[in-house]
């Protein structure tokens, strides 16, 4: 088959994957799950996909790990307090602003370009609160990273096409804010925080990853749109 005629039979999955990404975009974000199950169709769902993504560019944000970091690190998505009801929403990067204009080939996207570095807490500490001073810290080799293969499969084997109980501690970690750090928020009746659960989550920062995801395998198979920005972001 050629390029064309094997891009003709992703053509369901791909507006399949076009569908999932606007029902997230309208508010709806346990749809990421399903976005999971999509990608990997798309990716690596038989012989012909390794054929077709061979041929693709993958384009994503120009970020990498630092070691002199002590705070967690995420390539894929923002953060900002917003709302009449305060809430902390996780944006995926392309919808944030970032320019997207590292490109990489598909084995390196898919199997080696780090998407999350956990913080240099000591595993069992709150992952968001950075150690200061005589704190233990992690050596940054034994940080837990993960790759947008392995993230893809958590959720998906996890919490979407085979869902059970068993849930990773990082999935139960990126679902929640706690891998951020600690955000904070002036309101008339007092300061509410991420630490103390005063401050809650409205989009979580594992459906904002999971759609920067789908945004950068639309671009590369030429099905995304232009990005809509949804926030306006500040100088």
């Amino acid at each position: 088959m050629t390029d064309d005629e094997l891009l003709a039979s992703f053509d369901q999955s791909l507006t399949t994957l076009t569908h999932l990404a606007q029902t997230h975009d309208d508010g709806y974000h346990p749809i990421c799950l399903a976005m999971a199950t999509e990608v990997h169709k798309i990716l690596a769902g038989n012989g012909s996909t390794a054929k077709l993504r061979g041929t693709r560019v993958f384009l994503t944000v120009d970020f990498g790990e630092e070691s002199e970091m002590l705070n967690a690190m995420h390539k894929l998505v923002g953060a900002r307090v917003t709302g009449a009801v305060p809430a902390l929403d996780f944006i995926p990067d392309f919808q944030f602003g970032q320019d997207i204009t590292n490109a990489l080939k598909f084995g390196d996207w898919w199997n080696t370009d780090v998407i999350y570095c956990a913080s240099a807490a000591i595993p069992g500490d709150n992952p968001g609160v950075i150690p200061i001073n005589a704190s233990p810290l992690l050596p940054f080799d034994k940080r837990q990273t993960i790759n947008r293969r392995d993230f893809v499969s958590l959720l998906r084997n996890k919490r979407g096409a085979h869902q059970d109980d068993d849930m990773p501690q990082l999935l139960d970690e990126l679902e929640t804010s706690r891998s951020w750090g600690v955000f904070e928020c002036q309101t008339p009746a007092g300061v509410l925080s991420t630490l103390n659960d005063t401050l809650l989550t409205g989009a979580s920062m594992m459906a904002a990853m999971m759609r920067q995801i789908v945004h950068e395998v639309l671009l590369a198979y030429g099905r995304a749109a232009p990005p809509a920005l949804v926030w306006e972001v500040e100088q």
